[in-house]
């Protein structure tokens, strides 16, 4: 489509305006009058006719010497009015075979006399024609200087349709010098009047010529606005021709707009119009319009019928040239619709054509698009030699420029054969040639492929040259972004090499520079972040808590919720681990629990839980716990951690209904069955209390487990199972005489045998060494006979 303006008025400007015979009578008719006329007024004016009737059928000469004819025989019989009209007449000779200053000198004349004779109606039309040859001659304000004079006179004479007709010219006038203000305005004027006029062809003319205006001023709004408003009213005045030129302009327009559904439906109605007036079959480019806008729109299959269309009518018209274009085209087709034995085939005559042209750098290209196919196809081998050969040829016609290029392609293909070294190497003579050319991007972009295959290769000793030359090309860019992140490799690569803390946090540093001067918030809490986790690998872990404290204050800032609740529990789970259960509490308590999916919501009312727990809050901790089942219901340890947290809070039979969930889950886990042997002796379910110890202790094979043993020894005790429970004892004496375990145990046969002072005896002693269970104590039935004792009460007061 065409992007200048149409002078749509231009044609008619060197037209006779005479109103003695129609313009399209016929010139034997006119000769006819002519011998007939007598009069000297007449024989001047049917002169000029025929001199107007020749320049109708571009006969150019006889128009200018019948004008001639006509200004001899006015000067031979002094008639005045006619030597004016003749010497217009020879000039619109003149100005319609394109002799401009020829014709200027013809019409001046012609003014000279009308201004004397003062025929006003002359003057403004001379005018009009004289402004037509300053437009044709690219003297636009000399044009305007003559319309305005014209515009001056038909408002006097009352002429509407003379002065919207100049309107336009000199619509047409400022858009050449360009004023397209003033264009604008003299478009609108000419349109106003029309309107009034009802002249819709006129209207429509208009209303063209002000969308090519502001096409022309990138105002593509109101371009489209007017340009389909045009197009309305000649489908109203059934104008097919006019209609169907419009719609291909509108195509255009509307692609322009990025509105390419729009497109594609002004697209497919030029060709149903152009159908119509039977001259679709030579205008191909319907079809190409319709097949790329559909490509575009990613409607392949719409696409291909129009593309085979196409192939077809350049076949039958031996247009080897466009045949090679379509091929390209059909290959792409059938390339997105993923059809790739077509697509070479496709591609294959293109190539063949390029060959049999003799043209050697698009069969060169060609090559290209063959090997890409075959990629697709997974046929590496064949990829390579497509392209191996093309860069032979590129070699030999000295196109320097894209042999680099086709190193890359080569090097992608080995990367897709898992070939790291190839690639390596044809990337690297690639990054060699752009260096030479200049080329900075390509520089990057091989640079950064070079980087890839060398961290894929774990080769990082050499990626921290690459890096750096990376480095020194984006500093000429304005990728601040990447520049950071470069630096942000280095200090990974640096982790990997093991290189002192120091460097790595150095290279965050400098990564940390570039975010603070691109004012990026977001970026420099990340940094903190990775600083911060150089000290904790380090175990460094204050500065690396400060700084991860640091990146949730600005996450905070930004209001970035999921980052925020990330760094809480990380900070929180940092304390946990140290044992700082009531720091880690007021980060886990900061947790957004709205937010997240329902895995995150259950973990992190597990630690809130956990965490509660070890703060000795068993209530709060239940409280979360029970949350956490609700959200992971298939984690047998949010019911191990309950089942713990329910044994703190004596509530014994629920606790061992969660232990046995966990070992419904989780059939070999020795700590549930402990867990649940405990839970079975606090019912003084000692029998089962003894198999499921058993059982723990043949999982853990543990033989050292004094908590175990004393569990068990307590059991058979209890069980009156004498022997069975001296035997536990004399197994914790023999792992340690003096822990609190053994002393307990002591405590409890010396009970059981009735010797009350030396069982008070052996619990001081537990209590001396840290023993500090109150609640074992007094609800253990062996202890029962001593609950009177003083002593005891005295003993049981030095505990929790």
């Amino acid at each position: 489509m065409k992007n200048t303006i149409p002078y749509i008025f231009l044609p008619i400007l060197f037209l006779c305006s005479t109103k003695l015979f129609a313009q399209n009578a016929q010139i034997d008719s006119v000769k006819n009058l002519l011998t007939k006329a007598e009069k000297i007024a007449d024989k001047v004016s049917l002169m000029n006719e025929l001199s107007f009737q020749y320049a109708e059928v571009q006969d150019y000469t006889k128009a200018f010497e019948t004008a001639q004819s006509a200004l001899d025989l006015s000067e031979k019989n002094n008639f005045v009015q006619g030597k004016a009209d003749s010497y217009k007449f020879m000039g619109n000779a003149k100005a319609r075979s394109q002799q401009f200053k020829e014709a200027l000198e013809l019409y001046s004349k012609s003014l000279t006399i009308n201004r004397q004779v003062t025929n006003k109606q002359e003057v403004a039309n001379v005018l009009s024609k004289m402004a037509g040859c300053h437009i044709y001659t690219q003297q636009a304000e000399k044009a305007v200087e003559a319309l305005q004079e014209a515009i001056q006179i038909y408002q006097g004479l009352g002429n509407k349709e003379e002065i919207a007709e100049l309107y336009g010219y000199q619509g047409i006038a400022y858009a050449n010098v360009p004023k397209p203000e003033q264009a604008l305005q003299s478009f609108q004027q000419s349109l106003k009047i029309y309107q009034e006029l009802n002249q819709k062809t006129k209207v429509a003319e208009v209303h063209y010529s002000l969308a090519e205006i502001y096409l022309a001023n990138k105002d593509l709004k109101n371009a489209l606005a007017n340009m389909q408003e045009a197009y309305r009213l000649q489908e109203a005045l059934n104008q097919k021709v006019n209609q169907a030129y419009i719609a291909r302009y509108l195509v255009n327009l509307y692609a322009q707009a990025d509105d390419l559904k729009t497109s594609l439906s002004y697209a497919e109605k030029a060709k149903v119009l152009y159908t119509e007036l039977g001259q679709a079959d030579q205008m191909p480019e319907l079809d190409e319009d319709i097949m790329k806008l559909n490509f575009s729109l990613q409607q392949y299959a719409a696409a291909l019928p129009f593309a085979q269309r196409l192939l077809a009518i350049y076949e039958q018209r031996g247009d080897k040239a466009s045949l090679a274009r379509i091929n390209i085209d059909i290959g792409n087709i059938y390339r997105q619709l993923e059809d790739y034995d077509n697509c070479l085939k496709a591609f294959k005559r293109m190539s063949e054509i390029y060959l049999q042209l003799g043209n050697k750098e698009n069969y060169a290209a060609s090559l290209i698009n063959l090997a890409e196919v075959e990629g697709l196809k997974q046929n590496y081998q064949e990829a390579i030699k497509l392209v191996t050969k093309s860069l032979e040829i590129r070699k030999e016609i000295g196109n320097e420029a894209v042999i680099p290029i086709l190193y890359n392609n080569l090097a992608t293909i080995y990367q897709e054969l898992k070939d790291n070294a190839n690639a390596l190497k044809y990337f690297s003579q690639a990054l060699e040639l752009f260096e030479k050319q200049g080329e900075k991007e390509k520089q990057l972009t091989a640079v950064e492929k070079i980087i890839s295959l060398l961290y894929a290769n774990k080769e990082f000793e050499k990626t921290i040259g690459y890096e750096e030359k990376r480095i020194a090309l984006l500093k000429q860019t304005d990728k601040k972004a990447a520049l950071a992140q470069s630096y942000i490799n280095l200090a990974v690569v640096a982790k990997e090499l093991k290189q002192p803390i120091e460097k790595q946090l150095a290279y965050y540093q400098e990564a940390m520079k570039v975010y603070e001067e691109a004012n990026d918030s977001e970026s420099i809490a990340a940094c903190f972040y990775s600083m911060g986790e150089v000290y904790i690998l380090a175990n460094q872990t204050d500065k690396g808590v400060e700084l991860w404290d640091k990146s949730l204050q600005i996450r905070k800032s930004l209001n970035n919720k999921p980052l925020v609740n990330i760094l809480l529990d990380k900070i929180g789970t940092i304390y946990g681990d140290n044992r700082l259960f009531s720091q880690a509490l007021s980060y886990f308590q900061q947790f957004d629990l709205n937010i997240g999916d329902e895995s995150d919501k259950g973990v992190m009312n597990m630690k809130l839980g956990v965490t509660h727990f070890y703060l000795g809050e068993y209530e709060k901790a239940l409280n979360y716990l029970n949350q956490a089942a609700i959200f992971l219901k298939n984690q047998p340890r949010v019911y191990f951690n309950r089942g713990l947290t329910l044994e703190k809070l004596h509530r014994y039979e629920e606790a061992l209904k969660d232990f046995d969930t966990v070992i419904g889950m989780v059939k070999d886990d020795p700590n549930a069955f402990y867990n649940r042997a405990f839970c079975l002796y606090r019912l003084k379910r000692y029998k089962q209390a003894v198999e499921e110890m058993n059982r723990y202790m043949a999982m853990s094979k543990i033989d050292k487990d004094l908590d175990a043993f004393l569990i068990r020894f307590l059991c058979y005790l209890n069980l009156k199972q004498t022997q069975k429970a001296e035997a536990d004892l004399k197994q914790l004496e023999q792992l340690d005489q003096n822990t609190a375990y053994t002393l307990i145990a002591r405590a409890g046969f010396a009970a059981v045998s009735g010797d009350k002072e030396e069982a008070i005896n052996q619990i001081e002693k537990a209590v001396s060494v840290g023993f500090q269970n109150r609640y074992e104590i007094e609800n253990e039935e062996v202890f029962k006979g001593l609950q009177g004792n003083a002593r005891f009460k005295q003993v049981l007061e030095k505990m929790k």
